[in-house]
C-alpha cells in the first residue's frame, strides 16, 4: 500500500462521486478506479458500494477513512517539520504564498500579488518565495501547520468562521454572476435573468464543490430550477459559454477569461450570491512580508477598480 492509494481513496470517500474526485486528483476516472481496485485487493475487502447512480462507503470502508485520515495527516506534519529544518534560514526574507484554486483565475489578484513579489525581489535579491496552489480545505489546514505564511481564498463569507484562530482580512467585495454571450442587449432585470435559466440553461465545472454549492443556493433562494451541464474543465466551459450555447454562473472577478465582445453580464441581487477575496494568516505568524505582501496587494485592487 503507498501513500497515494490513500490518497486516492480518502478523496473519493469524501466526495462519494468518481468524476469530482479525479478532477481534484487531476487523474482519469479509469486511473481512479483502478487504483481503488488494487487497494481493495490488497486488504481482501470491498471498500465501496457502487452503483450506476450512487457511491457508498461499506463498514470496512468507514474504518479505513478513518485511519488514512490519520496517516495524512501525520504526513503532512512530517513534511512540515522536515521542510522548517531544511527551507528558508530567515523568516525576514522568504514567505510562503498559498493561493485557493478558484482565486487562481482572479487575473487582478493574480497580478497584484505576483507584481508585488517581484518589486520585492528587486529590492532583495536574496528574498526567497514559494507560491502555491491548493483547495480550499488544504489551504486552511496549511495556515493551520504553518506550511503556509498567508493564504488568498474567494470566500462566501467576510471570515473563515469555522478557524477563528485564523486572522481574515477582506480584500475586496465580489458576487456571482451570470455570464452569456448574446447579439441582442439585455436588460439586467429578474425577468431576463430566469428567462436565461430557463431557456438557455447553465453550465458548471463538476469538480468545483464549494462554488456549485453556493450556485445552487442562489437558485433555490431564486426558486429556478434551470437544466445545468456538468463539464470537467473549465476550458469547456468558456468555450461553450462564448459560443453562445449556455450561459454560466462565475465571480465577477473571474470573466476576464470570456472574450467574446458579446458578452453580458445579469445579478442576482441576491445576498447568498456575495463573495469576498481574503487574505488569510495565523496571527502568531510574525513574518514581517505578510503585511507588507497584503497591504500591497489590497491598495492595487483599489487602484484597479
Amino acid at each position: 500500500m503507498e501513500l497515494r492509494h490513500l490518497r486516492y481513496f480518502t478523496t473519493l470517500a469524501e466526495t462519494l462521486n468518481y468524476t469530482r474526485a479525479s478532477g481534484i486528483l487531476y487523474i482519469s476516472q479509469s486511473a481512479l478506479s483502478q487504483q481503488i481496485v488494487d487497494l481493495e485487493e490488497e486488504l481482501k475487502t470491498t471498500l465501496f458500494l457502487r452503483t450506476k447512480r450512487s457511491v457508498e462507503l461499506t463498514d470496512s470502508g468507514k474504518i479505513l477513512l478513518e485511519e488514512a485520515r490519520k496517516v495524512l495527516r501525520q504526513v503532512e506534519q512530517l513534511t512540515f517539520a522536515v521542510h522548517e529544518s531544511t527551507s528558508f534560514t530567515s523568516k525576514a526574507n522568504s514567505i510562503l504564498v498559498g493561493l485557493e484554486i478558484g482565486s487562481v483565475h482572479d487575473f487582478y489578484l493574480r497580478r497584484a500579488i505576483t507584481n508585488r513579489i517581484f518589486s520585492l525581489r528587486e529590492r532583495d535579491s536574496s528574498l526567497q518565495v514559494n507560491i502555491l496552489v491548493y483547495e480550499h480545505n488544504a489551504l486552511i489546514q496549511a495556515l493551520e501547520n504553518q506550511a503556509v505564511d498567508v493564504g488568498f481564498f474567494l470566500h462566501q463569507q467576510p471570515v473563515i468562521k469555522q478557524h477563528t484562530e485564523l486572522t481574515s482580512l477582506v480584500l475586496y467585495k465580489d458576487e456571482m454572476v451570470l455570464a452569456i454571450c448574446s447579439q441582442q442587449a439585455l436588460k439586467d432585470t429578474p425577468s431576463t435573468l430566469q428567462n436565461i435559466l430557463l431557456y438557455k440553461g447553465i453550465i458548471l465545472l463538476e469538480k468545483e464543490e464549494r462554488g456549485m454549492y453556493q450556485v445552487m443556493r442562489i437558485l433555490e433562494e431564486l426558486k429556478i430550477e434551470p437544466s445545468i451541464h456538468f463539464v470537467p474543465d473549465r476550458e469547456t466551459m468558456i468555450l461553450s459559454v462564448e459560443n453562445g450555447d449556455r450561459a454560466t454562473v462565475l465571480p465577477s472577478c473571474i470573466l476576464n477569461e470570456i472574450q467574446n465582445p458579446y458578452k453580458q453580464i445579469l445579478h442576482f441581487g441576491v445576498s447568498c450570491a456575495k463573495l469576498y477575496c481574503l487574505a488569510v494568516w495565523q496571527p502568531g505568524n510574525h513574518n514581517p512580508l505578510i503585511m507588507e505582501l497584503v497591504n500591497s496587494v489590497r491598495g492595487s485592487y483599489k487602484n484597479i477598480s
